[in-house]
C-alpha cells in the first residue's frame, strides 16, 4: 500500500484503489488525510480480500504515511511488535 500511495508500482496497478477525494466533489476530513475509499463488503470472503484489508489498515496508520520507505518500515515493525 505504501508503494501504491507513493506511485512506486508499475502502471498496471494504477486504478486498483480510489481515494476519498476522487469519490466526493467536496472536501471532507477523510479526503484531506489522503485516505482511500473502502467499498461496502457483504461477505466474509470480501473482508479478507486484499483490496479491502489493505485499505482498512492503511487508513488506520495516520502518523507514518508520509515517511520515507526505510523509516516507514521501521515504524511499522515497531508498532506491530
Amino acid at each position: 500500500m505504501y508503494q501504491y500511495h507513493h506511485n512506486l508500482l508499475p502502471s498496471s496497478f494504477e486504478h486498483i484503489f480510489q481515494t476519498v477525494a476522487s469519490i466526493h466533489s467536496y472536501n471532507t476530513r477523510l479526503a484531506s488525510k489522503s485516505t482511500y475509499y473502502i467499498n461496502n463488503i457483504k461477505t466474509n470472503y470480501g473482508k479478507y480480500n486484499f483490496r479491502f484489508a489493505a485499505v482498512k489498515v492503511w487508513n488506520k496508520i495516520e502518523s507514518i504515511k508520509h515517511l520515507p520507505l526505510k523509516p516507514f518500515k521501521k515504524q511499522v515493525k515497531f508498532n506491530i511488535l
